[in-house]
């Protein structure tokens, strides 16, 4: 409630907050926008990135009071972190037991990515073929 007054008393305050956010995310994402946007709606906090051997990690330091990976909402924000920064694995550290798990998830995104990544390219290259060749017969070029 003060945070609230403080910021209403102060405009203009809540831009510079914003921007200062924003940088902070452009320094731990680069430019990419879709972790950008995951990280500014869903915060980053206590979630790192690592890197190994050219193969990229998300750290989560899961908080004191965070269940157990296969409840629910931890599991929902593991799934969700998978899917917005397709890691090599997620690394679940949990300083109370003094343990990191290593966290996979198979999911057909994947495969479907990578089907789409390469056959949209072939079928816009294939209309434009298709497109030219139809000009040539109808004597248009």
């Amino acid at each position: 409630d003060d945070m609230r007054r403080y910021m209403a008393d102060n405009p203009g305050l809540e831009d510079v907050v914003a921007q200062k956010h924003l940088s902070r995310l452009e320094h731990h994402f680069g430019q990419n926008p879709s972790k950008i946007g995951y990280s500014w709606l869903e915060g980053i906090k206590g979630t790192y990135r690592a890197e190994k051997e050219k193969k990229e990690y998300v750290v989560h330091v899961r908080a004191a009071d965070e269940a157990d990976p296969l409840s629910g909402n931890l599991r929902q924000k593991l799934i969700e972190l998978d899917y917005a920064f397709q890691p090599e694995a997620i690394l679940l550290i949990d300083p109370a037991a003094g343990t990191i798990q290593k966290i996979f998830f198979k999911l057909e995104r994947a495969e479907r990515d990578n089907f789409m990544k390469f056959f949209i390219p072939l079928f816009i290259f294939l209309i434009i073929i298709g497109i030219i060749s139809l000009f040539v017969l109808v004597k248009l070029i």
